[in-house]
């Protein structure tokens, strides 16, 4: 079996009010959150505010409320506030909201969905301090609201009946929710669509229909290279953003150990992540032995993985910067104003010349688009350098992609800035 034990440990007894994995928050009971970082120490963050949320009420599954990681931040969504939580300043602030349902984020935009299945993108960034500011309608997806319980008879299209992963109820008519650069994921019924927020176009990807050519009873989503997993009632399914066939990656048979303990028997609980070679999830076993999380390698690759629903962020498929354009990859080693230099010569190109030892320098012509890119600690030069540019009219916004990159056994954030010369 490629299924691993991470950790095994018993979160009621703990009062864990979740486990943050790398990028990947869970929450349950209590008012501690655990931090299993991808590298480094494991650490646990009191956060006394857990008392004040109202969580969401899932049929069979116990009280749950969505979650989103975005670097060392983790945003926890009740049903009337959500909190925000630094875990490196230790710091959280308790924010009040209107009734959403799911939150996302692809790093550099958190999304939201109440119980109607309306879209909204905060204003403003999860590191923010007046975050979420205001919010904007993306979509509105409409339709029925309806409680997801593994008591309905699934039989007709679940191949294994006797072992179910137990599903999310979000409260809303989206069940699903994932964000990559530029769209949003949603799953309606047993279905999936994607909504290219640029264009305002919408496009789908499975049919709501009971069958093996559909997600059985979605809930968390998550994204691999271009790969799509669902948390189903069946176990893990897949299927490709550009959609095709779906199949069974991880049967919820598979999620269980033999010797796991249990009353009357165990069973697989919760998806809560992903990252660049894995799938982590929660197994439901015994009240003495408690939940054990687990990984799966999902065999995808690629630099990183998005995941939503209830946990969020690292990398999806990296849009190609525009056609003839120039990149321009930006470290720390250098200042702010040598790369802004370097930006503006490229955006205003260069007239012909002759250098002080006598040769003759060829002109260059201004370049129509730029992509400034960093990695880790130059990302603030890379925004400021973007940012500079506009400021003098040079150049405008086109598109900012974010993701994480792994090297050896960390993520580190990443990002790309696409400019246009005005």
């Amino acid at each position: 079996m490629q299924v691993r034990g991470f950790r095994v440990r018993n979160p009621y007894h703990s009062q864990w009010i979740g486990v943050f994995v790398g990028t990947c928050p869970i929450h349950g009971p209590g008012k501690t959150l655990k931090v299993l970082p991808a590298a480094g120490k494991e650490s646990e963050l009191p956060v006394e505010e857990a008392d004040s949320l109202e969580a969401f009420f899932t049929p069979g599954a116990g009280r749950k409320c969505p979650a989103l990681a975005v670097g060392s931040h983790v945003l926890i969504l009740g049903k009337d506030k959500m909190l925000v939580i630094d875990t490196v300043a230790k710091a959280v602030r308790v924010i009040k909201h209107p009734g959403w349902c799911l939150c996302a984020s692809n790093g550099e935009n958190v999304y939201f969905v109440n119980a109607a299945g309306a879209v909204h993108r905060a204003q403003k960034g999860l590191k923010d301090e007046t975050f979420p500011g205001s919010t904007t309608l993306v979509r509105e997806f409409s339709g029925t609201a309806t409680a997801v319980d593994c008591i309905e008879p699934v039989c007709d299209f679940v191949k294994e009946p006797t072992c179910l992963l137990r599903p999310r109820d979000s409260g809303s008519v989206i069940t699903g929710l994932c964000a990559l650069p530029g769209s949003v994921l949603v799953c309606k019924g047993h279905g999936m669509r994607s909504f290219d927020v640029g264009s305002a176009t919408e496009r789908e990807i499975l049919k709501d229909e009971r069958s093996a050519m559909s997600f059985a009873f979605p809930s968390g989503l998550f994204v691999a290279g271009d790969t799509i997993f669902a948390q189903c009632a069946d176990g893990i399914r897949q299927t490709t953003v550009a959609g095709g066939p779906v199949s069974l990656a991880l049967p919820a048979g598979d999620m269980v150990f033999e010797d796991d303990p249990g009353s009357p028997s165990p069973y697989p609980k919760d998806v809560i992540g992903i990252d660049a070679k894995y799938i982590y999830f929660f197994t439901e076993r015994d009240f003495f032995h408690g939940m054990a999380l687990r990984r799966w390698p999902h065999g995808k690759g690629g630099k990183g993985a998005r995941s939503a629903g209830s946990a969020g962020s690292a990398s999806a498929a990296m849009e190609p910067a525009p056609a003839g354009g120039m990149e321009m990859k930006v470290t720390a080693k250098k200042g702010i104003r040598f790369y802004e230099r370097s930006a503006e010569t490229m955006l205003k190109g260069l007239e012909a010349s002759t250098a002080a030892d006598g040769r003759e320098v060829a002109a260059k012509p201004p370049v129509q688009d730029l992509r400034v890119s960093a990695l880790g600690n130059a990302i603030d030069v890379a925004v400021a350098v973007a940012a500079g540019m506009e400021k003098r009219g040079l150049a405008k916004f086109r598109r900012i992609q974010t993701s994480y990159a792994q090297m050896e056994d960390a993520f580190v954030p990443q990002i790309w800035i696409d400019l246009q010369k005005i």
